[in-house]
């Protein structure tokens, strides 16, 4: 709106049609004129000092030499899109809503929202429609704030010189996600904590796998998880010398092996401990060290062979074993046993369940002729044999001799005119005796009936007993 003068005038000089006088008041209060409050208007048209406007004010441009002030309720509008009033606009708008200043972009109808952007085409601050900050410097994007994260196109570092943390004791971020990380002081887990090496997922996976260092009731554990349809993977310690490595690992079983490189050397499990290779004393602790203490004793020692340069000993109440069938846990066994019992040492042929008390025998081979004793519990029997032949024979009844025998001293019976020498059916072929003393009968029933013509031979003549001359 422009005025050429404080009044409004007869127009016929300016080529327009004639506004009279009498309409000026009514022309005033149409368009909100006060005289009063525009006496600033100089002749070229710019308004000084202070004006106010009751409607609004649209300008091609506008140029102020001092403030241009919004009263309270009152706003800053810079239309992209139509203007105040239409139904489609886009605009940027500064205002205040009581509290708080506000800088924001705006639009009706058909109008967008665009961004507001502070800085420079290289370097500016930037907020998107879609509700992101984002900051570009260099003529790159650098950060982007978003409703749900925070992302940076750069690196982010400290302030060289500035010692500065990520986060604090007391505002700590719930996780971090990095492809590598380096660190030149301590990596710590606070009480509760633990740390995870991933071989599958991560920590948010239905379906993972991994390897957790952590603590539990005063406990450091080191051992490998997992969630879901993930496997539990063996876990490995390796250390290299050479073209060689140690490796302890626990795998899948529950076993925990000992190896070196790919030789096995210990598996220790739920069931027991399996030695792989042969273990035996360090050189320098050869005849020195032991396998086992007088009182840390093994239950039981199981082996194919044994040898002993020293003693192999028995302590008192223990004995030796030599199994022919099963073994000292079998319900079936047959085995000799090398005991003491009541101060006397003995030598057993033993059995348990369905087991067979089998013969000892004692003695050797001379090529395949055995010389020796043989004794039979099963049968209460004991035999001296030689070359293979019995030539006494033992029994709970007899003796029986079957080879010429040398005395050297007294062949007496256990008890008086108890036992015999020889039965009716089995006889000494000859007996060859100095003297002969009998305190009972003699019977003689198989004498020849004539002179045998032997000197010294008795015969039967006729009832009559003779010597032959």
């Amino acid at each position: 709106i422009a005025f050429e003068s404080q009044n409004i005038l007869d127009s016929t000089t300016v080529g327009r049609e004639l506004i009279t006088a009498a309409d000026e008041a009514a022309a005033r209060a149409a368009i909100g004129v006060d005289l009063s409050k525009f006496a600033y208007l100089d002749s070229d048209n710019t308004w000084t000092g202070d004006n106010d406007f009751t409607q609004g004010i649209t300008a091609t441009n506008g140029d102020f030499s001092g403030n241009l002030t919004s009263e309270v309720g009152g706003s800053y509008k810079l239309y992209q899109l139509g203007t105040e009033g239409d139904t489609d606009t886009s605009y940027l708008e500064l205002s205040n809503n009581g509290n708080n200043f506000e800088f924001y972009t705006r639009a009706t109808g058909a109008g967008t929202e665009k961004n507001i952007s502070i800085g420079n085409a290289d370097t500016r601050l930037a907020f998107n429609p879609a509700g992101q900050i984002l900051l570009r410097a260099g003529g790159g994007y650098v950060m982007s704030v978003g409703a749900n994260a925070v992302a940076f196109y750069e690196d982010l570092l400290p302030q060289s010189g500035y010692t500065v943390p990520i986060g604090r004791s007391t505002n700590r971020f719930s996780a971090v996600y990095s492809v590598d990380g380096s660190f030149t002081g301590n990596l710590t887990s606070e009480v509760g904590g633990s740390y995870k090496l991933f071989n599958l997922g991560d920590e948010s996976a239905a379906d993972s796998e991994y390897l957790e260092i952590s603590a539990s009731s005063n406990v450091y554990k080191i051992a490998p998880l997992r969630a879901g349809t993930g496997a539990v993977r063996q876990f490995a310690l390796e250390g290299c010398y050479g073209s060689g490595f140690g490796r302890i690992s626990f795998d899948t079983y529950g076993f925990l092996n000992l190896a070196f490189g790919s030789n096995p050397v210990l598996s220790i499990r739920s069931d027991g401990a399996e030695l792989l290779d042969d273990l035996y004393p360090n050189v320098t602790k050869v005849d020195t060290l032991l396998l086992g203490k007088s009182n840390a004793r093994w239950s039981d020692v199981y082996s194919v062979d044994g040898s002993f340069s020293g003693n192999l000993t028995s302590e008192v109440g223990g004995s030796y074993k030599l199994f022919n069938l099963g073994d000292a846990s079998a319900a079936d066994s047959e085995f000799l046993t090398l005991e003491t019992d009541s101060n006397n040492y003995r030598i057993l042929s033993s059995l348990t369940g369905a087991g067979v008390q089998r013969d000892i025998r004692i003695g050797g081979y001379v090529g395949t002729a055995y010389r020796g004793i043989r004794i039979q519990p099963a049968f209460g029997g004991i035999q001296f044999i030689y070359n293979n032949a019995n030539r006494l024979s033992i029994s709970s009844t007899t003796t029986q001799i079957s080879t010429a025998t040398t005395k050297t001293s007294n062949f007496q019976p256990n008890a008086d005119n108890t036992y015999t020498n020889g039965t009716n059916s089995i006889r000494w072929s000859d007996v060859y005796s100095v003297d002969g003393n009998f305190t009972g009968k003699m019977t003689l029933s198989g004498l020849p009936t004539s002179d045998p013509g032997v000197a010294g031979e008795l015969w039967n003549d006729s009832g009559t007993v003779k010597i032959s001359i």
